[in-house]
């Protein structure tokens, strides 16, 4: 008994462990964006102790907002890290860029240059700004899946998507 009471409480520690580097590598909170009401919720597609490697994130770009989702192949630390390192590469070319074809281009290049064993990436970013009383989107994919627009009359239009994913090679397009 003593025993599977220790082996209980280690299973315990370490999925409170991975729960909080997870809890880590997703947004807060998410920005206020006028006109724009913003949900999210995370749902791991697995329990335990693997540290799942999903991402989104919303942010402040230029000339709007900025939000961003994406994968990375594996799980566990290494997959993590390379998350990690994607939605934070993404984040911060996006503080001065609002071109999602240069942002998904910069964060390629600091993938690549930063050597990570934790797999590819997939992702899809979109830059929004208002302008003429419309909000516009300005898509990019890097390999996931394509976004879904809902239109305000609930027409559901998949945007186009494609691209290769992030961290494989250094001619991105």
């Amino acid at each position: 008994p003593a025993l599977a009471i220790r082996v209980d409480h280690m299973f315990r520690r370490q999925t409170e462990i991975a729960d909080a580097l997870q809890a880590s590598l997703l947004p807060q909170h998410l920005p206020e964006m006028p006109g724009v009401e913003l949900a999210a919720r995370y749902l791991a597609a697995t329990e335990g102790i693997e540290i799942g490697a999903d991402f989104y994130d919303a942010y402040r770009t230029p000339a709007g907002w900025g939000l961003s989702v994406g994968d990375v192949c594996g799980k566990g630390e290494e997959a993590a890290a390379v998350t990690a390192a994607a939605r934070h590469a993404i984040r911060v070319i996006a503080h001065g860029c609002s071109d999602p074809a240069e942002v998904l281009t910069g964060a390629n290049e600091i993938l690549l240059a930063e050597e990570l064993s934790g797999g590819f990436v997939t992702a899809s970013i979109a830059h929004l700004s208002w302008r003429d009383g419309a909000l516009h989107a300005v898509l990019g994919s890097a390999g996931h899946p394509s976004a879904a627009v809902i239109r305000s009359d609930g027409r559901v239009q998949m945007a186009g998507g494609g691209g290769l994913p992030l961290g494989l090679l250094a001619d991105f397009e």
